[in-house]
């Protein structure tokens, strides 16, 4: 079965590296990346793996976690990690059960031989739970400059509107808190920010005021307004 973008992420529990255990309940209201490897300590999953550990701390420092697995037993996993420096936890998945569950368990061939195998897979999940990206048979070349770490960045390549952003007034529409920039949020030089932690669940309310911006610092926002239009009340919130 092929998890899609927009679905609920599939519930789990796994141990995992550092003698730590892993779950979908306890991600509840943290941002992660989940990611699917074939094999611990191979070029491939070790390019993948390192790519993964360089970007961690511009990852968390926006609130993002990251967890790895394989179908390995705990013992390589804990090798792989050790050995490479992997401070992020690496998932043991033996039964392939949750990886039946993403869909990264699939028919593979190689040699004229089919089998079943894991397929190299990563997914980007929002704080309420929700699988909004999905990067499927990833391959490693570029993986870390250009390929799925990039649109990782891409994809959460955000900001936040709050009440002192000019020309924006809550509440009206709802716009989920993990978005690419518009040019509408891009208006402004300067903006607040937040890191994913610190926003209320997984969405803020947003709507462009119907008054002018009264600022000055915002272009195109001015609108040539009076003076009578700028006493005009605040809308009822």
């Amino acid at each position: 079965m092929s998890l899609a973008e927009g679905e609920a992420a599939p519930d789990f529990i796994m141990p995992a590296s550092g003698g730590r255990t892993v779950s979908l309940a306890d991600m509840k209201g943290r941002p992660f990346i989940l990611y699917f490897y074939p094999k611990a300590d191979t070029p491939g999953c070790t390019k993948e793996a390192c790519a993964f550990q360089e970007a961690l701390p511009q990852l968390q420092a926006i609130g993002l976690d990251v967890i790895g697995v394989s179908p390995d037993k705990m013992r390589p996993i804990e090798k792989f990690a050790e050995k490479f420096g992997l401070a992020f936890p690496l998932a043991s998945d033996l039964d392939h059960a949750v990886a039946e569950r993403y869909g990264t368990w699939v028919e593979k061939s190689m040699y004229g031989r089919n089998y079943m195998g894991m397929e190299r897979s990563t997914f980007l999940v929002d704080a309420a739970g929700t699988v909004v990206k999905v990067w499927r048979k990833v391959s490693v070349t570029g993986h870390d400059d250009g390929g799925t770490l990039s649109a990782v960045r891409q994809a959460l390549d955000f900001t936040v509107i709050s009440d002192s952003f000019p020309g924006y007034v809550h509440p009206v529409g709802r716009v989920p808190a993990i978005y690419p920039l518009t040019v509408e949020a891009q208006m402004a030089g300067t903006r607040p920010t937040m890191t994913l932690r610190e926003r209320p669940r997984h969405q803020i309310l947003l709507h462009q005021s119907p008054y002018p911006d009264t600022h000055g610092d915002t272009p195109g926002h001015d609108g040539g307004a009076t003076a009578a239009d700028r006493k005009q009340p605040a809308p009822t919130r």
